[in-house]
C-alpha cells in the first residue's frame, strides 16, 4: 500500500529538527558573524559599516548594455525561502527532506547559463525573511555569510545579503545607491521603506551579468562580502548578478486610496 504525504504539513513537522541541526552545524559561524556585527547594526543604517572604499561597476554594466541593450525579459519569478532553492511558487518541497541541506541550503538562484546574460530574475522577499537575516536567526545563508563581491556578485550570493550590502534597511534609514546594477538609475526604488517596526515586503529584480575574474571583498552597512578569484582559487564557474530594481510593498493598505494631500492633518482644524 502506498502512503500519501502532505508535503507542507510534513515540512512544518520537521522545523524543530531543522533548527536544532542548524544550531549544531552553524553555531561557530553564527557566533563569528555576531561578533563582527556587534554594535554595527545599531543606529542608522547609513552610518553602519561606513567605508571610504569605492567600487566602480560601470564598465561591466556598459559592456552588457552595449552588447545586449536594455534588459527587458524576466526569465524567472520566485518567492524567497531561507531553506530552499528557487522554485516556482506552485512547486512543493521534495520529500523526504534532507535536514543537512536545509541547515546548509544550496544557493537560492538557479544556475543560469551564459544565454541568460542581461536577463532579469524577480524575487519576492517577505519582511520576516529580511528581519531574520538582520537578526542572524533562522537564516542559514546569512549565518554562512554567502555573499561574494560588491555591487556585482556571484550568482550563488544570497539575495537578501546583497540587498543589505547595497543599503536596504528594515527602517527608513537606507542607502542612496541600492540598485547598483541599473546603469541609468542606481537607486531605482518604487515606494518608500516605512519607519522601523512597520512590516513591508519586497519585489526585487536581479540583472544577470557575465562572470568576473575577481569579486572584491568589501564591508558595507554591517555586511562584509567575501572575495573570490584572488589567483589562489579557481574562477567562479557561474554568472554574476546585481540589484536592478526594488519595489517596496507596505502591508498597511489603509491609505492606499487617500490622496497624499489628504493624509496630512492640520490640528488647527480640530478647534
Amino acid at each position: 500500500m502506498t502512503e500519501t504525504y502532505d508535503h507542507d504539513e510534513a515540512y512544518k513537522r520537521t522545523q524543530s529538527q531543522i533548527y536544532g541541526l542548524q544550531d549544531t552545524i552553524l553555531n561557530s559561524t553564527k557566533s563569528s558573524i555576531l561578533k563582527k556585527n556587534k554594535g554595527e547594526n545599531r543606529g542608522r543604517a547609513s552610518a553602519a559599516g561606513a567605508t571610504a572604499t569605492t567600487v566602480d561597476s560601470k564598465p561591466v554594466l556598459e559592456y552588457a548594455y552595449s552588447k545586449f541593450g536594455e534588459p527587458k525579459t524576466i526569465v524567472g519569478s520566485f518567492k524567497y525561502h531561507a531553506f530552499k532553492e528557487a522554485r516556482r511558487e506552485t512547486e512543493s518541497m521534495p520529500f523526504p527532506f534532507d535536514l543537512y541541506e536545509l541547515a546548509a541550503p544550496r544557493p537560492f538562484l538557479p544556475g543560469y547559463g551564459s544565454d541568460m546574460i542581461n536577463q532579469l530574475v524577480e524575487v519576492k522577499i517577505s519582511y520576516e525573511d529580511l528581519r531574520s537575516s538582520v537578526q542572524v536567526k533562522d537564516s542559514p545563508r546569512t549565518m554562512n555569510n554567502e555573499i561574494w563581491g560588491a555591487d556585482i556578485h556571484t550568482d550563488d550570493s544570497d539575495p537578501i545579503l546583497v540587498l543589505r550590502h547595497c543599503g536596504l534597511s528594515l527602517d527608513d534609514a537606507n542607502g542612496t545607491c541600492r540598485t547598483p546594477a541599473n546603469l541609468h538609475n542606481p537607486d531605482n526604488i518604487l515606494g518608500t521603506v516605512p519607519p522601523a517596526g512597520t512590516p513591508f515586503d519586497i519585489e526585487v529584480q536581479l540583472l544577470l551579468l557575465p562572470p568576473l575574474q575577481k569579486y572584491t571583498s568589501l564591508r558595507r552597512y554591517g555586511i562584509t562580502s567575501r572575495q573570490w578569484g584572488d589567483g589562489a582559487s579557481a574562477p567562479h564557474d557561474g554568472l554574476s548578478y546585481g540589484i536592478y530594481s526594488i519595489k517596496i510593498l507596505p502591508r498597511d493598505k489603509s491609505t492606499d486610496n487617500v490622496k497624499e494631500k489628504d493624509q496630512k492633518v492640520n490640528i488647527a482644524d480640530w478647534s
